[in-house]
């Protein structure tokens, strides 16, 4: 679902345990999704 709103979107944000831990333009975002799903964000 990510990557499809990403293709659409200006601008977004990730949150990751009810926080924000990313914004940004899409090519920014996309950058930090597998972080996210993997564990990376602390």
């Amino acid at each position: 679902f990510a990557r499809s709103a990403l293709r659409v979107a200006d601008y977004a944000a990730v949150m990751h345990g009810g926080r924000i831990v990313a914004t940004g333009e899409p090519a920014e975002i996309r950058a930090h999704l597998a972080d996210v799903y993997l564990g990376g964000a602390a």
